[in-house]
Order: structure tokens, then C-alpha cells, then sequence
């Protein structure tokens, strides 16, 4: 739980001018394609692995605007869901 706490903090911390809300927990898997990492997430899709999270990033169509979902791993199989905006 102590993880939790943490990436609740990183979120506060690093994400302040940003809109996020937690969607809930998930089921998880981590797999590998062509030496890359992914979190394959059921109803969610894949997700890139980027340090210890998983993250799927988009752009708007102006350019200066973006929006996702983060992935945090809690267990071996079950994940934090975060989407943010901005």
C-alpha cells in the first residue's frame, strides 16, 4: 500500500496543472513485443512501459492539448487506472 501512497504523492507533486481522476483497479499482464514492455490491460488495451508505469498518451487536434491513461502496478497482476487531460 505504501507504493500507492507514493504515486499519490508523485501524481500531487508532478501533475498539479494537469486534470486526472483514478478510473479504478485492473487486472493486468506485462508482456514483451520486439524487446519492448507493455501492460496488457482487459477493456483498456496496451499500455507502454515507461519506468515502473505503463502510460498510453494522445494529442488533440490543435497540437497543445493531450490526454491518457497511466497504469500503475500495485501486485504482480492487478494495477491502479488513472486518466488524465490536459
Amino acid at each position: 500500500m505504501e507504493n500507492v501512497i507514493q504515486f499519490m504523492q508523485s501524481l500531487f507533486d508532478d501533475m498539479d496543472d494537469i486534470h486526472w481522476h483514478i478510473v479504478g483497479m485492473a487486472d493486468y499482464e506485462e508482456v514483451e513485443e520486439d524487446g519492448l514492455f507493455y501492460a496488457k490491460v482487459k477493456d483498456y488495451g496496451e499500455y507502454e512501459k515507461q519506468d515502473k508505469i505503463y502510460i498510453q498518451q494522445t494529442t488533440g487536434y490543435s497540437g497543445d492539448d493531450y490526454s491518457g491513461t497511466i497504469i500503475k502496478p500495485i501486485t504482480d497482476s492487478k494495477a491502479l487506472v488513472v486518466q488524465f487531460s490536459c
